[in-house]
């Protein structure tokens, strides 16, 4: 198998310097510049290149000083590739990210992986960084969960033009205009089944929570898994003959939407001459804050209005009143993103490959029997 450039430049520089006698053990290295324009490499390259090299005993660096031959530096020949591996997540307290990081965990020991893990605080540029840290620390490659962009950021992504020749494995919150290998949920029939299992439970009056997509906005946020389920849900209620009612469609203004739900909105949504009798909430979290709100206003759930969310979260599971959510299996996307890590690492050419697996639906409960709600009472069944 091809190796990956990382790994043929750390052999060439343990080649050009090491075997060939140029350098001796505590000599110093060129500095990364040098390295930079001697085998025509970008800086992560190279970082990455003298981070293999340290794993396998060749050289030590000295803060501040730059990198020096060891004490029986290995030949080209006893190279092995990096033992590694860099898990970088938006938040390491969120329970979706602790479920790809048992994938992670467990593939890597099948593969003879030691994993470094970050946080980036839902932080654009703290992620860029702290990639840039993974590779200067040795990593062979990394499995990198996104955090949600802006429309700039995402137009400037880093992604796109940085770490190129660098083996990065985007999951579960990855973007079209990324071109890396990526293993994503199927958000679009998540909401299109969602919405259809509503309709055939007799709803003809869903709506639906998003984030805001306007690039202009204060808070603008592109969120794709979410983005996704609004086309799912779209496309559903347009094959059964149902037009996208504008009013039924409440547009959070930051991606903070389980902690800041907007209670006048909710408001606004049950004055309606007709108001819906089915609510899609971005997730969980969000489902069980909005059935709360509905709850302390008088509304019955789900006997009045439907509540949905998304991801079968653990606080979900105990809930009252139960509702429909989806089940997608956060652990295996972590195993196959580390699998085509390891398989970067090891030098294979995978391209932009997408592995995108299933949503089941996890019915909890749902109310068969739709009835009208207003704020005075419950009247005739729905049409």
């Amino acid at each position: 198998m091809r190796r990956s450039l990382p790994q043929q430049i750390a052999t060439a520089v343990l080649k050009d310097y090491l075997e060939s006698g140029v350098l001796n053990s505590g000599d110093r290295l060129p500095s990364v510049r040098e390295l930079e324009q001697q085998y025509r490499a970008s800086r992560s390259t190279i970082l990455a290149a003298l981070g293999i090299l340290e794993q396998q005993g060749a050289i030590v660096r000295r803060h501040g000083l730059g990198c020096f031959v060891a004490e029986d530096a290995p030949r080209a020949s006893s190279m092995r590739p990096p033992h590694f591996l860099g898990y970088i997540s938006p938040s390491t307290d969120s329970e979706l990210m602790l479920r790809i990081y048992e994938g992670v965990e467990e593939a890597a020991r099948r593969y003879d992986l030691h994993v470094l893990v970050a946080s980036v605080c839902h932080d654009y540029n703290l992620e860029r960084k702290q990639v840039a840290r993974m590779i200067e620390a040795g990593c062979g490659a990394i499995v990198l969960s996104p955090t949600t962009r802006t429309p700039q950021q995402l137009a400037e992504d880093y992604l796109n033009h940085e770490f190129l020749d660098f083996p990065i494995v985007l999951v579960d919150l990855a973007y079209p205009q990324h071109k890396r290998p990526r293993v994503v949920f199927d958000n679009y029939h998540a909401g299109y089944d969602v919405t259809t299992t509503l309709l055939r439970a007799g709803h003809t009056r869903i709506a639906i929570m998003r984030l805001n997509p306007d690039p202009e906005a204060p808070f603008a946020c592109r969120h794709y898994a979410v983005e996704e389920r609004f086309r799912g849900y779209c496309d559903a209620l347009r094959q059964a003959h149902i037009p996208l009612r504008e009013e039924y469609v409440w547009t959070l203004q930051s991606s903070a939407f389980h902690s800041d739900l907007d209670a006048d909105h909710l408001e606004r949504l049950l004055a309606l001459p007709h108001p819906p009798t089915a609510l899609i909430a971005l997730e969980d979290i969000a489902a069980m804050s909005v059935t709360e709100l509905l709850l302390e206003r008088g509304v019955q759930v789900p006997e009045e209005i439907t509540v949905t969310g998304f991801d079968n979260l653990l606080p979900a599971r105990n809930f009252h009143p139960a509702f429909p959510t989806t089940f997608p299996d956060f652990r295996k996307a972590g195993e196959l993103a580390t699998w085509l890590a390891y398989s970067l690492m090891k030098g294979e050419t995978l391209g932009a490959i997408t592995y995108m697996l299933p949503v089941p639906l996890c019915n909890r409960r749902l109310s068969l029997k739709r009835r009208h709600f207003s704020r005075e009472g419950v009247g005739s069944a729905d049409a």
